[in-house]
């Protein structure tokens, strides 16, 4: 069962998935009822975010790029499965440091050894594909490669001013924003298209190419919308809004390589891939249409006062944009079953939570804006909506289990 290496790590990565949205819940939960055994709110918070970029969406990521540049064999190395089985060990401590108390020595030697790991995978890969392809093709894994270490040095910073005791303080507000803006804009985002260039039929096009140098300056100058809530300097504004429009520019190009492209997937994938493809590329377009409505100062102002504005943004970019695309990733390779009815259901599900949660977040974050109050019983609604996602991963995790249960009684089957 050597070869089966691959769909181990999904697997592990699906219960990381599952447990930062049962942390989800829990804080959701936290403004319907009492629960006294519950740690403290943020400390729930930091458990969860951490688990759901780093223990789901960063380790994924960085399994499928091996897959799909170096191959199987490559992730039965012991250099790469040493690699992520201690970033799985990282991820442990993280949860249980946080959980326990928030930023303090069990959660910071969980946060530096992960950057550790990500030092180490982004030399060894690096010297891997560059022996192994010619540079031009390998464009967008060196910029996610590069955005990955340069969102480490937030990581840094965050750890640095946690130790001397500045947890409240502006430098550390920028510093999470720093490093949340290059993992999310930077590495995923520029990973995923890594991931797909190399992955799905005919996608090394010269529009792409195109898009990427646009996508690489916005990516360097939209981070200034991350300091202007601290520092509202006009022109700092303006070097924003120059990143919006280079990232149009981007969208345009994005655009018309997928349409290109999409009608040679249909022949090619199957039906919900296809289906799950057009729904990531919605996401990533409202993800732009988002970005841009922040050039205007007054919404500016808004997007970082309104909290459910932030959580809906980062949900749309987390859940519909990057974990519907590795779940499409997971399906195509057949780690899940097509042939199972709780792929549907269990995709259908987490779709429809993140729909419902979304639509609650921002129509309840509008209301807010408007000064029109709440909408009635809004967080048990919210609730509600939210526990879909937990139940939608649970399914794709039972329809995992299925699968490997299949296949191991009809190991024929996988020769195949």
């Amino acid at each position: 069962m050597h070869h089966m290496k691959e769909d181990n790590w999904f697997g592990l990565a699906l219960v990381n998935f599952l447990t930062a949205a049962v942390l989800g819940i829990l804080m959701r939960y936290a403004f319907v009822g009492e629960m006294d055994w519950m740690p403290p709110y943020r400390q729930v918070l930091l458990a969860h975010s951490h688990v759901v970029m780093l223990g789901w969406l960063s380790q994924t990521i960085v399994v499928l790029l091996v897959l799909v540049y170096l191959g199987q064999e490559a992730l039965s190395q012991s250099f790469y499965r040493t690699l992520i089985g201690l970033h799985q060990l990282s991820i442990l401590i993280m949860l249980v440091g946080f959980l326990k108390e928030g930023y303090g020595v069990i959660s910071i030697a969980g946060t530096t050894l992960q950057g550790l790991l990500s030092y180490g995978f982004i030399l060894r890969f690096y010297m891997d594909v560059r022996s192994k392809y010619p540079r031009q093709e390998l464009t967008w894994v060196y910029s996610a490669l590069v955005f990955q270490f340069i969102a480490l040095l937030g990581i840094w910073m965050i750890a640095r001013i946690m130790v001397i005791g500045g947890g409240k303080s502006a430098l550390y507000y920028e510093s999470v924003q720093f490093y949340l803006h290059f993992l999310i804009n930077g590495w995923f985002t520029f990973a995923v298209l890594a991931i797909v260039v190399r992955w799905l039929p005919d996608s090394g096009s010269t529009l792409l190419r195109k898009a990427w140098i646009w996508l690489v300056f916005s990516c360097l100058l939209t981070f200034a919308l991350a300091i202007t809530w601290a520092n509202p300097k006009p022109w700092i504004f303006w070097i924003n809004s120059l990143g919006v429009v280079l990232q149009w520019i981007a969208l345009y190009f994005l655009m018309r390589w997928f349409g290109n492209v999409v009608g040679k997937w249909k022949l090619q994938l199957a039906k919900p891939i296809y289906f799950l493809f057009i729904l990531i590329f919605l996401a990533f377009f409202l993800k732009i249409v988002i970005q841009s409505a922040v050039i205007l100062p007054v919404i500016a102002k808004v997007a970082y006062t309104i909290r459910n504005f932030v959580i809906g943004f980062l949900h749309l970019i987390f859940l519909a944009f990057l974990s519907l695309f590795l779940l499409a990733f997971g399906v195509q390779k057949s780690w899940l079953s097509k042939d199972h009815w709780s792929l549907y259901w269990g995709l259908g599900t987490l779709i429809g939570g993140i729909l419902a949660t979304e639509l609650m977040l921002f129509g309840q974050g509008i209301l807010q804006w408007a000064a029109w109050g709440f909408m009635p019983h809004y967080y048990e609604w919210l609730f509600a909506f939210s526990c879909l996602l937990p139940l939608g991963v649970l399914l794709l995790l039972a329809n995992y289990l299925v699968h490997r249960f299949r296949s191991s009684a009809h190991p024929t089957k996988l020769a195949e």
